[in-house]
């Protein structure tokens, strides 16, 4: 592991000292998952809709739909 230095101004020094203790770590390892996170960022992906065939009425014409099954 390597040991990197940063100087931040004060304010945000004490946002990330005050962000650290509400999550219960310390300012270091918050700001290494902070840094983690933008170098490797998740995909987000959008599942909203994903198998949307267009029919809207699919549930008024359940009886028909099955029995064409």
């Amino acid at each position: 592991m390597s040991r990197v230095v940063i100087e931040l101004p004060d304010d945000d020094a004490s946002e990330l000292v005050e962000a650290a203790r509400r999550g219960r770590t310390t300012p270091e390892r918050l700001a290494a998952e902070a840094v983690r996170t933008y170098l490797h960022p998740r995909r987000q992906l959008s599942f909203i809709a994903l198998g949307a065939s267009g029919i809207n009425d699919t549930a008024a014409r359940i009886e028909e739909i099955l029995r064409c099954s």
